[in-house]
């Protein structure tokens, strides 16, 4: 039975998301709102409608095409078993936190591992279990209590000091050479996932920081941090601007001008 999923707030700025029409985002999102401990479910075409559009006059001829579309942007992985075909979630253990994830009675795609905790005649069974990190905004909800905790107002607001007077961690590589190439820091909450994503690699690193500058001269937001990253996995730089065309548009060009102006006001601060 499934329980309540988490929707990560970064997949509203994804850019696989944004080729998807707004009735596949809502089918994937409502597929793994229905798929087990493992990230799978039935994906038939009835099956599928019955499940998430019980109410909307659909066809299932339109269903069948939402679902390809969302394995097509790697949302989904379809396989077939025995002949009923299924669809495995592809980053579910990505971004789904579970304290608890039973075995899956539907069969798994080749090659896919499952990850197993659970109570069994009163002893906890586990296999290929890591402890989940918490997702970026949870993160905070749960240092802010942390902090408010028998706390007043104004100490509850009062930043954590680093025990013993250690050192702070230094900054990671990635998220200089965005401060490199936007010349501003990303929010802090990113940095450990930016230094995982992007790793220390010299050259993936300088990379990260010309996938940042080209995305910025394109004219999109230079906060989405997840767009960047996107076509950081595709080893891609970025080739179009923030309207989704190619060419010698005014975007691009004023969003030049306004790299120039954030790296004059950058030096003029040094």
């Amino acid at each position: 039975m499934p329980t309540r999923r988490m929707i990560e707030p970064a997949i509203w700025q994804s850019e696989s998301m944004g080729r998807l029409t707004i009735r596949q985002r809502l089918m994937f999102i409502g597929m793994f709102s229905n798929a087990d401990d493992q990230g799978r479910l039935r994906a038939s075409a009835p099956v599928i409608r019955s499940m998430i559009f019980p109410f909307d006059d659909i066809s299932l001829s339109e269903v069948e095409s939402d679902i390809m579309a969302i394995e097509r942007e790697k949302c989904i992985m379809l396989y077939t078993v025995e002949g009923p075909r299924y669809a495995q979630v592809t980053n579910w253990w990505k971004y789904q936190q579970h304290q608890w994830a039973y075995p899956s009675l539907i069969p798994k795609a080749d090659e896919w591992s499952d990850s197993l905790r659970f109570r069994q005649n009163n002893e906890v069974i586990t296999e290929n279990w890591r402890e989940k990190s918490p997702s970026i905004d949870q993160y905070r909800i749960d240092t802010r209590k942390a902090l408010g905790k028998g706390l007043g107002k104004d100490k509850a607001k009062a930043k954590p000091k680093t025990p013993n007077g250690a050192a702070k961690p230094p900054i990671p590589a990635a998220v200089i050479a965005y401060k490199e190439s936007a010349f501003k820091y990303p929010n802090k909450s990113l940095y450990e996932m930016l230094d995982q994503r992007v790793g220390r690699d010299p050259e993936r690193v300088s990379f990260w920081g010309s996938v940042v500058k080209e995305y910025i001269a394109l004219g999109w937001n230079p906060t989405n941090i997840v767009g960047q990253l996107e076509w950081f996995d595709r080893n891609e730089l970025p080739h179009k601007n923030g309207n989704g065309r190619s060419g010698n548009g005014s975007s691009p060009s004023n969003a030049l001008a306004a790299l120039e102006r954030m790296k004059e006001r950058h030096n003029g601060d040094k």
